[in-house]
């Protein structure tokens, strides 16, 4: 009655009242035979402690108040173990409870609940409480639910490469316009490059041809000089031949030495010097012009080699 006065003077919704002296222990059994030696199990009394300030500031129930809130939990709590996971309240109630007779309310941290009679129930998303005929409908949503999540994962993902593929896509086709419009721009000087590079060949094959017919003038003027050279030598020698009688018989008829020999035989000694150093300095000339043509050529096929690797 004092209770019912406390709601009402209060104005207090309705609440539950537990008559102390009525509260008997509930006849559920050993319940610590199912948490000895596990570490994911543990008896709910013993997870409730008292609160000794509370206690110290309250005179009428500092002395009996810690016999009256074990006898509540005990009340309440007795017939309740507490597990880690979902996994391991099963093992306790379908597997040991059964081996061991007793009918425990197992309890895990994400709020699950396995009753006595083996029904499961789980908060639902609207704030209430969704109770399953056994553990495989719940876990095979827990499996369902697992499965849409990766489904969500794997969506996210794909959406993401796509998203990165797109923007890839988008720029290759800007790379691809501006190589376009710079081969676009590129192609009048490609053309004028070509044409000059057909010049330049041509222009490399008549200097072949040129140096060609030099070469076969050049053969037969040396062929022609040596021709003369020979005819010179003969006519040189008949000379002599007619000039060394004379001046013998002149010598002979005067009674002097005939100096005009060595005079002559020193002049074609100075000839013969003189013309092979002509024959040098034309030897040398042509060399330098070989040389020169040469460098020529070289040049022109490394214009044309710069000019392929540009046009590539």
């Amino acid at each position: 009655r004092q209770c019912l006065m406390h709601l009402k003077e209060g104005r207090i919704s309705s609440e539950t009242f537990l008559s102390l002296d009525r509260l008997d222990d509930p006849k559920v059994g050993d319940m610590s035979s199912l948490t000895q030696g596990r570490a994911g199990r543990r008896l709910a009394t013993l997870c409730v402690q008292h609160n000794d300030k509370f206690l110290q500031r309250q005179d009428y129930w500092r002395d009996t108040a810690p016999a009256a809130i074990d006898r509540t939990v005990n009340f309440l709590l007795k017939g309740v173990v507490i597990a880690d996971t979902l996994e391991e309240a099963k093992q306790t109630s379908y597997v040991d409870a059964k081996k061991m007779s007793l009918m425990p309310r197992v309890v895990t941290l994400e709020g699950e609940v396995i009753a006595p009679n083996g029904n499961m129930s789980v908060k639902s998303l609207a704030g209430g409480r969704v109770e399953f005929g056994g553990a495989e409908q719940l876990q095979e949503m827990r499996n369902k639910e697992k499965k849409l999540q990766q489904v969500t994962r794997d969506l996210t993902t794909l959406e993401e490469d796509i998203e990165r593929k797109l923007q890839k896509v988008s720029e290759l086709k800007v790379e691809v316009a501006q190589k376009e419009a710079e081969q676009a721009a590129s192609e009048p000087q490609q053309q004028q490059r070509a044409e000059a590079l057909d010049v330049q060949a041509q222009e490399l094959q008549n200097l072949s041809k040129n140096i060609e017919e030099l070469g076969g003038r050049l053969k037969q003027g040396e062929a022609a000089q040596e021709k003369l050279r020979s005819e010179k030598e003969s006519l040189e020698a008949e000379l002599l031949k007619l000039g060394k009688q004379h001046f013998e018989k002149l010598n002979s008829e005067l009674g002097v030495e005939d100096i005009r020999e060595v005079m002559l035989r020193e002049e074609r000694q100075k000839q013969k010097f003189q013309s092979e150093v002509e024959q040098y300095e034309d030897f040398l000339r042509r060399n330098r012009a070989e040389e020169t043509r040469a460098e020529q050529r070289f040049r022109s096929t490394q214009r044309m080699d710069e000019l392929e690797r540009d046009l590539e």
